[in-house]
Parts: structure tokens; sequence; C-alpha cells
């Protein structure tokens, strides 16, 4: 079971970069989908999991199931708190947004 790591401040994204780049940037504000949750991913979202291995972006809104930018590894995931399992969904977060709101994501 990994480890939730609580912030006061949302964590810096440097060691996930050039992935993380777009949260720092044109997405630092975080994005809404009104048609599936308020909020897509908003900064107050940020969080590590895993002693830092994993940046926390998102929430899917069901069972806990949180989207993620994994240290050392290409890609958005999805990880699944209930089992414990990692799923990559995309491969940057734009890729990942369009996905989204195609409806192309199961969660």
């Amino acid at each position: 079971m990994s480890l939730f790591v609580p912030q006061a401040d949302p964590p810096d994204l440097t060691a996930f970069l050039p992935l993380a780049a777009p949260l720092q940037d044109s997405h630092k504000d975080g994005r809404i989908d009104a048609s599936h949750t308020p909020y897509l991913y908003q900064p107050v979202d940020r969080h590590l999991l895993d002693a830092g291995a994993a940046l926390m972006i998102g929430s899917a809104g069901a069972d806990g199931t949180e989207f993620a930018l994994r240290k050392g590894q290409p890609g958005v995931w999805m990880y699944r708190p209930n089992d414990d399992a990692w799923t990559e969904i995309a491969a940057d977060i734009l890729e990942f947004e369009t996905l989204w709101l195609a409806s192309q994501i199961n969660v």
C-alpha cells in the first residue's frame, strides 16, 4: 500500500520535469472539466506518494483513483489504491486531457 504524504504547499515539480512542465506553465491553475468532475486536476490535488516517487496530479472522483506522474518513468499513470495498482494511461499531460475529455479513460 502506498503512503500519502500531506503537503502544506503544492510539491516541487522539478524531479518530474519535463513531463510536468504544463503544470508549471499553461496548466498551473488546474483544468476544469464540468462534464465529468468540477476539476480535472488542480494545484490543491497535487501531493507526493511513495516517498516522493509519484506526483499525484488529480483525482478521478471515484474509489480514490488518482492520476500521477512517476519519477523516472514516462507517461501519465492512473493509481488505484484499492488494489495498489498502477496503469499507464497517456504519453503526457496533454494526451491525458484529450483522452479524459473524450471519455476514453476507464476508471
